[in-house]
């Protein structure tokens, strides 16, 4: 048994420029985000946000077969794939101009990884499909900034 049916499904993969595709990436990624200001109103000066972060599944393993030949080879028939992954963050600002000699103040607070608490996402995989390696999904967090402009 040879390598030759996954490689050459690997080889005919390419990204746009020519390059050979690694299964051990994910393939496909989407990124959204989106904004509000009110400027007029009574909510004059406030802004709400929102993003989705996605990724595709992921290579992370294959099983192994016997070769008289060559000894345990890798079986290219039987991939074992990580989860698709999708995250989403959302933000309300505040922004008010003119706040001291011409500066403009702004004050944001952003929430990352909104709903993520202890998760933990398969990165390797045993022959056997059983998970080797987990990795500690990044868990929500939360962020005041106050920025000034001059």
């Amino acid at each position: 048994q040879t390598a030759q049916p996954f490689v050459t499904t690997i080889e005919n993969d390419v990204y746009g420029d020519n390059q050979a595709v690694n299964p051990e990436l994910r393939k496909y990624h989407v990124n959204a985000l989106t904004n509000y200001t009110f400027d007029h109103g009574p909510l004059q000066g406030f802004g709400v946000g929102g993003a989705v972060r996605w990724a595709s599944n992921v290579l992370i393993g294959t099983g192994w077969t016997h070769s008289d030949t060559l000894g345990d080879v890798p079986d290219y028939t039987r991939l074992y794939f990580g989860p698709a992954e999708v995250e989403y963050d959302a933000w309300v600002s505040y922004r008010r101009a003119d706040v001291f000699k011409h500066a403009n103040c702004t004050v944001q607070l952003n929430v990352r990884n909104i709903g993520v608490d202890k998760k933990l996402i398969p990165v390797v995989a045993q022959p056997d499909g059983s998970i080797a390696q987990w990795r500690i999904a990044e868990p929500m967090t939360w962020s005041l900034s106050v920025r000034l402009d001059f």
